[in-house]
């Protein structure tokens, strides 16, 4: 998911023929969005706040893994806002323990103690 996708051409650059990917932007930005792109059987467009919790759904309906990315809708935020979507996402998808991003985040944990 590509929250607060603007006009950023991701999707085109690193699609491998398999991913579903969803991008997500306020009303204006997505009706700008919608003049360049098209919704496709893989990729979605959401009009939505990066802070409601009903776009959960929309993330777990499509296959797992998944993968967040927000290059420059935070720096918008407040910081607790920030840190309350981080938590809400990370509670919701949480990898497997086996996985390698679990792992990654034990090994990130025990080395800023």
């Amino acid at each position: 998911m590509e929250i607060g996708a603007g006009l950023d051409t991701r999707y085109e650059r690193l699609d491998n023929g398999r991913a579903h990917w969803l991008e997500l932007d306020l009303p204006d930005s997505m009706a700008l969005r919608r003049t360049f792109f098209e919704d496709t059987d893989r990729r979605t467009m959401i009009c939505g706040n990066a802070m409601h919790s009903d776009l959960h759904q929309a993330v777990a309906a499509r296959p797992a893994a998944y993968c967040f990315i927000s290059e420059a809708v935070a720096i918008y935020l407040e910081e607790d806002a920030v840190q309350a979507v981080v938590r809400a996402l990370g509670s919701a998808f949480r990898a497997p323990p086996s996985s390698p991003a679990r792992r990654w985040s034990r090994v990130k944990a025990a080395t800023t103690r």
